[in-house]
């Protein structure tokens, strides 16, 4: 607020060539006055300045203007009175030289977004008054609130200030810290009103109409980072036949996943299709086919479900043509390969040996189709050989 208007010896207002006045410390009253409201003075013998204000009822009053805060002078029509140490924010104007206010509430966007500050006096329905937009305000109670140096926020209670931080989705406005923690209208504060963005506030994001699972995407055309849905295009490239996921042996980490060359690319719907390779028909075994177990075996049958074979033994000891011996029968030996023995050529059966003597020799009958024995004199060749 520019310090301008009248200096004055604070007993009277020369400019106006008014009667002589009392000056109270904390404010009065001017009988006739014809200044502006919001015109503001200046005592010659204390420094102190005043500005023009007007009570509820049309009289003229003076207020003192602290050296330590900055004041907006504004309009209450909100149908109810706004009291010291209040937050507001802005709702418009009343058309003419002023700013409407009304409680400000950090569980609303628009109730808090344009918080302004923090009623100095009272203000009644229908009247102007002040509010702190930075600086020192006293006389109010903040013993409830927290001590001296605690950061204070806008709260979720309709015109309060709290020392705790709104959590998502309260809107988190800073108010300023509280100055000295005392009751009964002995405390005060710091105001210092911040009012944090919300994410679509700041100036290189754009975002409209969000939807779920949408990221935020910077496009360097625009430099801005617009919300979209992850597409192929948006995403980092990757080779051919891989896809971009995430895997337990990386700990969850996206990485790049290699395919085998059973997987293939397709399109459906304009949109990329994964899908696993076809074996052409004409090399494709036909459901109907039978596998049949053999002799020994059993199970099998056709190809709608998954086929095994097993070994069908017969019981040990028992002589069957159609089931396999199980390698413990009782009658297979453990010496399995033929070990070294002797047989006479007597057990030999196409022989047909009688009186084996000396000097004998074997010698083929055709006509008994077997070897028999014979002396060499025997021989038909004469003993000839």
């Amino acid at each position: 607020m520019p310090l301008t208007g009248p200096v004055i010896p604070c007993a009277f207002r020369a400019s106006q060539n008014t009667p002589a006045i009392a000056p109270n410390p904390d404010a009065f009253s001017v009988s006739g006055d014809s200044g502006e409201f919001g015109e503001i003075i200046t005592c010659l013998r204390t420094g102190r300045m005043w500005v023009l204000g007007k009570l509820p009822n049309g009289t003229a009053t003076y207020r003192p203007i602290s050296g330590s805060d900055v004041r907006a002078f504004v309009h209450n029509s909100t149908g109810a009175t706004l009291t010291k140490g209040n937050v507001v924010y802005v709702t418009g104007s009343n058309g003419v030289d002023k700013i409407t206010v009304a409680l400000a509430d950090a569980n609303i966007e628009s109730m808090s977004a344009k918080t302004i500050g923090v009623v100095w006096e009272d203000i009644a329905n229908g009247a102007d008054g002040f509010v702190v937009t930075e600086g020192l305000l006293t006389g109010i109670a903040t013993n409830a609130i927290g001590n001296a140096g605690d950061a204070i926020w806008l709260s979720a209670t309709a015109g309060s200030f709290t020392t705790t931080r709104p959590t998502q989705p309260d809107h988190g406005v800073f108010i300023g810290w509280i100055v000295k923690s005392a009751g009964a209208g002995a405390g005060s504060i710091f105001v210092k009103v911040i009012n944090y963005p919300e994410l679509d506030e700041l100036h290189d994001v754009l975002i409209a109409n969000p939807l779920d699972n949408e990221a935020l995407i910077y496009d360097a055309a625009s430099g801005l980072w617009k919300n979209e849905k992850v597409s192929y295009s948006s995403i980092q490239n990757v080779e051919a036949s891989s896809l971009l996921g995430r895997s337990n042996a990386s700990n969850g980490v996206a990485q790049e996943i290699k395919l085998s060359n059973q997987f293939v690319w397709g399109t459906v719907g304009g949109k990329p299709q994964l899908s696993i390779s076809t074996v052409s028909d004409a090399t494709k075994v036909d459901t109907s086919t039978t596998l049949t177990a053999g002799v020994g075996l059993t199970g099998g049958g056709d190809l709608t479900a998954s086929r095994s074979f097993a070994v069908d033994f017969a019981t040990s000891g028992t002589v069957s043509t159609t089931k396999a011996v199980r390698a413990d029968d009782a009658r297979l030996s453990d010496a399995r390969i033929p070990t070294a023995h002797a047989h006479l050529i007597t057990d030999l059966t196409d022989f047909a040996v009688s009186a084996v003597a000396d000097k004998n020799v074997l010698q083929y009958s055709s006509a008994i189709g077997k070897w028999v024995n014979a002396p060499q004199t025997d021989l038909v060749d004469g003993g000839n050989f």
